[in-house]
């Protein structure tokens, strides 16, 4: 299987308007979290380990298997600057305070520290 680099990956990721990845079948939605560093809105599927990740209507949308809803907050996205810009802007939010080394780090001294 051939892979694309981290360069081609980001690159992929800055250009788009939406970051649309409606599995269902996930272990985490990390790939949710790069696309809001890069601002972007997220559409994923409405699986348990999606919607631990994506808040709805906050920073992105989940959806069923339903192509008419999948379709109808793609088209919602690109025909809304704004909401596309605060999508992306809560993501990386999210990101910042969930999702950085800063943050897995203070969360795993706690669980040490109460250990301890």
């Amino acid at each position: 299987m051939d892979r694309v680099s981290e360069q081609e990956k980001a690159s992929a990721l800055d250009d788009c308007t939406i970051f649309c990845l409606p599995s269902q079948q996930e272990s985490f939605g990390g790939v949710f979290a790069e696309a809001w560093l890069f601002q972007k809105p997220v559409i994923g599927g409405g699986i348990p380990a999606i919607t631990e990740v994506i808040d709805h209507e906050q920073n992105g949308y989940l959806v069923d298997r339903s192509p008419e809803k999948l379709g109808h907050y793609c088209l919602e996205l690109l025909g809304d600057q704004k909401k596309r810009d605060q999508f992306g802007k809560h993501g990386l939010e999210k990101v910042e305070k969930q999702y950085s080394w800063d943050a897995i780090a203070k969360k795993q001294y706690a669980v040490y520290e109460n250990l301890c």
